[in-house]
C-alpha cells in the first residue's frame, strides 16, 4: 500500500505542477463525471451472466445504486457552485505557490538535507542503544545448555540426583530457547539513559520539522518582498538567529505535548 500511496502522491503533485491552481477545477470535473458515468453504466440494461459486474446482476440493486450515484454527482455540482468564490481563492493560492516553486527550485533541497540529517541521527541513536545493550548484565547463572545436557546424560545410581539433573536440564533448555535480549537485564541507570535517548530522538524529529517550517516560511516571505536569493537568506537567518528558539520550542513541544493531549482529551 505504501508504494501505491507514494505513486498516487507523485501523480497528484505532477498534476498540480502541470495545471497550476486549475487542478481544483479538474478534480471537481473528474468527480462529477465519475459519479455520473457510474450512474449511467448501472442504469443501462444488460443480460446477467457470469461476466456481469456484481452490482448489475440484480436489476433493483443496480437501479438503486445508479440513482444514488446520480444524486451524488448532482451534490458535487451544487457544492461547486455554492463554494465558487472560495474555490477561486484556493486556485489563486495554488497559482501563487506554483510561481514560487518555479522560481525557487532549490527549496526542494530543504527536505532532502533535513531527511539526511534525520537518518544520521537515527543511526547514532541505534548505535547508542546497542552500546547500552552491551552494558547490560547477563541473567543466566547456570552453565550452558550443552554441558548440562551431557551432564544429565551420565549414568547415576541415585534417583534424586537424576530428578535434580532433569530439572536443571529443563531450565537450561528453556534458557537456551529464549531470545538474545532476554538473557540480559538492564540496570536502572541504563533504563534511565534509554529514556533520555528516546526523548532526544523525538526532540530531534520535532526540531527538524520546525526547522523546515521556519526555512520555508522565511523563503516565502523573502520572495513576496522580492528579495534576492530568498531560500539562501531564509536558511542563513534561521541558522544565525532562530536556531535557539527552535530548539527551545521543540523542547517544550516534546516535554509538554503529552500534557496538552491529556488536557484536550
Amino acid at each position: 500500500m505504501v508504494p501505491v500511496a507514494m505513486v498516487a502522491a507523485c501523480l497528484l503533485t505532477l498534476l498540480v505542477r502541470a495545471t497550476a491552481g486549475f487542478v481544483i477545477y479538474l478534480l471537481y470535473l473528474m468527480a462529477f463525471l465519475a459519479f455520473l458515468g457510474f450512474a449511467i453504466y448501472l442504469a443501462l440494461p444488460e443480460e446477467p451472466s457470469t461476466n456481469t459486474f456484481v452490482l448489475k446482476q440484480n436489476r433493483t440493486v443496480a437501479m438503486a445504486i445508479s440513482i444514488l450515484s446520480f444524486l451524488v454527482a448532482i451534490l458535487v455540482l451544487l457544492l461547486f457552485f455554492s463554494y465558487k468564490g472560495r474555490i477561486r481563492e484556493a486556485v489563486g493560492y495554488l497559482t501563487t505557490s506554483n510561481q514560487f516553486l518555479s522560481q525557487n527550485l532549490n527549496i526542494l533541497l530543504v527536505p532532502v538535507i533535513l531527511s539526511a540529517i534525520l537518518v544520521l541521527i537515527v543511526l547514532f541513536w541505534t548505535a547508542l542503544m546497542l552500546g547500552f545493550y552491551s552494558m547490560s548484565q547477563h541473567t543466566d547463572s547456570s552453565p550452558n545448555a550443552s554441558s548440562q545436557l551431557q551432564f544429565s546424560g551420565s549414568t547415576s545410581q541415585d534417583s534424586n540426583v537424576n530428578n535434580q539433573d532433569s530439572t536443571i536440564n529443563n531450565q537450561d533448555i528453556t534458557s537456551a530457547r529464549r531470545l538474545p535480549f532476554e538473557h540480559y537485564s538492564m540496570p536502572f541507570y541504563l533504563v534511565a539513559l534509554t529514556g533520555v535517548a528516546l526523548w532526544f530522538l523525538v526532540w530531534a524529529v520535532f526540531m527538524l520539522v520546525h526547522s523546515a517550517d521556519l526555512i520555508v516560511s522565511g523563503a516565502i516571505l523573502n520572495w513576496q518582498l522580492q528579495r534576492n536569493r530568498p531560500v539562501s537568506k531564509a536558511a542563513k537567518a534561521f541558522l544565525l538567529s532562530h536556531t535557539g528558539s527552535t530548539c527551545l520550542g521543540s523542547y517544550l513541544t516534546v516535554t509538554f505535548g503529552l500534557l496538552k493531549f491529556n488536557i484536550n482529551g
